[in-house]
């Protein structure tokens, strides 16, 4: 029994099916992620986990949903503030 294979081809892709995202798009996404990266959103992620979990082992039993959330946000902003200060500080230094 003699298999035979067929080579599986690419076929160009015409400019008509591929197309570039809207203008608005790319400065959205470019916006949201300038933000993110001003804002260090991984590291502060970092500390509202650490926050989130001293917090609700100093709650005991009852955990008060409503202040974790105005702790947690709380967190959030001023750790966000810190490191858009933090980067405005250090501008020269980086360069």
């Amino acid at each position: 029994m003699n298999e035979t294979t067929t080579p599986l081809s690419a076929a160009p892709l015409s400019a008509s099916l591929v197309s570039d995202p809207a203008p608005e798009a790319v400065e959205t996404s470019s916006l949201f992620a300038d933000l993110m990266e001003l804002t260090k959103a991984r590291l502060s992620t970092l500390v509202l986990m650490t926050t989130f979990v001293g917090f609700a082992l100093a709650s005991g039993s009852h955990l008060d949903w409503v202040r974790l959330l105005h702790t947690l946000l709380g967190t959030g902003l001023v750790a966000g503030a810190a490191a858009v200060l933090n980067q405005a500080i250090e501008a020269d230094i980086d360069r």
